[in-house]
């Protein structure tokens, strides 16, 4: 029987577990992916599939799957238990960093994404240039021209952070205070944005130095 305290222990540790699932579900990654990485986040010791399936309640199918993308990721790797022999039993165990799960994430998912966005905005915006300068022309050239400021500001924001080894504070404020100073600057237009984000890059390429 485990006492009270074991139980709200327990409890807490799978309230947590399901945060993290549903963390991962709303950046765009299914909830399995998120429990199994916590559960393993917080095992002090490496964990076979089949004791994932058991602590989450999940078919050996679905833990399989789960493992294999997050080995895909980097967030999970094989492992063993110290002082143990080696088995035909593969095990499992998260990556430590944090960090580094995270902004493998942004480079490879993320960032290529936006940098696609900002593509097919330019291509929209020189066909629309040739269409010719009629009202409704103009119009969506405004409107083309705003999303790719966005994406610029996305792209500045995204690669900062990404390209950040460590999460370092300044770092990540001077990154978000800049991608916020463009933000607002699109109510005055795409240029202001785009002076923004300028100085903005500069003002990195300073601090890097």
């Amino acid at each position: 029987m485990q006492s009270a305290r074991a139980e709200g222990a327990e409890a807490a540790r799978l309230r947590l577990i399901d945060t993290v699932g549903r963390l991962m579900e709303f950046w765009g990654f299914r909830a399995p992916l998120g429990r199994v990485w916590a559960l393993l986040y917080l095992s002090p010791e490496p964990l076979a599939a089949a004791e994932v399936g058991e602590a989450l309640c999940m078919s050996a199918g679905a833990v399989s799957t789960a493992l294999g993308e997050l080995v895909g990721w980097g967030a999970v790797r094989k492992a063993w238990r110290p002082g143990a022999r080696r088995s035909n039993v593969t095990l499992y165990e998260a990556e430590p960093d944090v960090w580094k799960a995270v902004t493998r994430v942004l480079r490879e998912r993320e960032l290529p994404l936006v940098r696609d966005a900002a593509a097919a905005f330019g291509e929209a915006k020189r066909a629309l240039a040739a269409e010719g300068d009629d009202a409704r022309a103009a119009f969506e050239r405004g409107r083309v021209e705003t999303l790719a400021a966005l994406a610029r500001v996305g792209e500045r924001l995204l690669g900062d952070v990404a390209g950040a080894a460590r999460p370092d504070a300044a770092t990540a404020a001077n990154a978000i205070v800049g991608a916020l100073a463009a933000l607002t600057a699109l109510s005055r237009g795409p240029a202001a944005a785009e002076v923004i984000d300028r100085n903005h890059a500069r003002s990195v390429d300073d601090h890097s130095d």
